[in-house]
């Protein structure tokens, strides 16, 4: 009996093989295990970030440090530039789902970057906060900064948000 070619395995070699990558492992992390040799292109991405937690009740601060490579920025809604224009594209929306209507042309929020940027890095209030000095909650006070810089920043807007049920929302998705 021949075998035919159309039977016959293909190599497994590494130039032909993809990269199974899990859900919620980055990219960076994979390439990083995978890097054979002794300069990883990723290091020219990472950067520290430190977070300063100072609690409210007993004045105690706690320094953390992360290594990231992606500066995830939020979408700050409150500082769009055309609020007015939204709040009438919401109105004509509604009108025209409750009379059965033609949807109005989509209006998107403008939001200026420098906002983004700065809702990164403004002070974040942390309720129920358990504190180990009282052993128990209280308000503490998040501050986040760059510990170090990279060669490259490579930047990601936060296009979802979640909601008062924790279903994810995507932003400006009408």
């Amino acid at each position: 009996m021949v075998a035919s070619s159309a039977n016959l395995p293909v190599p497994f070699t590494p130039l032909y093989r993809a990269l199974p990558i899990p859900d919620g492992v980055p990219v960076s992390y994979v390439s990083q295990r995978n890097c054979r040799s002794s300069h990883n292109p990723n290091e020219a991405f990472r950067f520290l970030v430190e977070e300063r937690i100072s609690c409210l009740a007993s004045g105690k601060v706690k320094y953390t440090q992360r290594v990231d490579y992606i500066m995830q920025l939020p979408v700050p809604m409150e500082a769009a530039v055309n609020k007015d224009e939204l709040a009438e594209y919401e109105l004509r929306k509604r009108e025209a789902e409750t009379e059965k209507g033609v949807a109005p042309e989509i209006v998107r929020a403008r939001i200026p970057f420098e906002s983004c940027v700065h809702a990164y890095a403004e002070p974040e209030q942390v309720d129920d906060f358990w504190s180990t000095a009282l052993l128990a909650k209280s308000v503490a006070v998040k501050k986040t900064r760059f510990a170090s810089f990279p060669d490259y920043l490579v930047i990601q807007i936060k296009k979802f948000t979640f909601g008062l049920d924790w279903v994810p929302k995507k932003l400006g998705k009408t």
